[in-house]
């Protein structure tokens, strides 16, 4: 059996519940808090259902990384690295689909959501690696 030194054991917790949060953050965001409004407009680039969209995403990580951080500077950019990127995966997650006419009898379609979420979730330990200043 390994043993893990106790700030090592310290740290590794730390990450995982600010992933956690994250994750959490994140099916609020797009799966509680997202309106048709904000739906139905994602694909318009800068109309305003995807700039709230992803402005709720931004507003739920500064909450997350100065809850973490107490840094105000560290959680504004990470809130506003998060708006960026959410607000263009989204964008062209749904330009593909319009484009392709994917429906979700399609194989296509479900791999495009995947792709979709996993970069969501990539972004996430992206912005915990600002937090934590790797980056």
């Amino acid at each position: 059996m390994n043993t893990v030194s106790p700030v090592l054991e310290f740290f590794s917790d730390y990450l995982t519940i600010v992933l956690c949060c994250f994750i959490v953050k994140h099916f609020l965001a797009d799966f509680i808090f997202q309106t048709k409004f904000q739906y139905e407009n994602k694909g318009n680039y800068g109309k305003l259902g995807g700039i709230v969209h992803s402005g709720i995403h931004a507003v739920l990580t500064f909450a997350i990384a100065f809850h973490f951080t107490y840094e105000i500077q560290t959680a504004l950019t990470v809130a506003a690295v998060d708006f960026l990127i959410h607000y263009h995966i989204d964008y062209f997650k749904v330009k593909i689909n319009k484009k392709l006419n994917l429906v979700p009898t399609q194989d296509m379609f479900w791999w495009l959501l995947g792709l979709d979420q996993m970069l969501h979730m990539l972004t996430y330990v992206f912005l915990l690696n600002m937090m934590i200043g790797r980056i």
